[in-house]
């Protein structure tokens, strides 16, 4: 369970690091770049912490979803445009992982 959470902190750490370099590359508030350097230097942290508990191949099967979470948080919080290929490809990566951890 605990190898769980790290993998979950570490995925939500890269998603919401990418996010936030986007929203800095736009308005360039220094606040983002921090929290975007902050975010990229918890996320491999939490990897090697997961790690511990986990095999490899979970752990990195695990955090192909930075992409399906990256695209609705783009969606969500940057008001990107996405298109529904976007959407089927996310899909197929939550499905291959469902599929290859479950």
């Amino acid at each position: 369970m605990t190898g769980y959470l790290y993998v979950i902190f570490a995925v939500l750490a890269t998603s919401l690091g990418l996010v936030s370099f986007k929203y800095f590359s736009k308005h360039r508030s220094p606040i983002y770049l921090m929290l975007t350097i902050g975010l990229f230097l918890l996320a491999p942290t939490c990897n090697f912490l997961a790690l511990k508990y986990l095999t490899v191949d979970v752990v990195y099967m695990a955090t192909s979803l930075n992409s399906f979470i990256v695209l609705l948080l783009s969606h969500l919080v940057l008001r990107e445009v996405v298109n529904p290929k976007q959407y089927l490809g996310a899909l197929f990566v939550v499905a291959g992982v469902v599929l290859y951890v479950g």
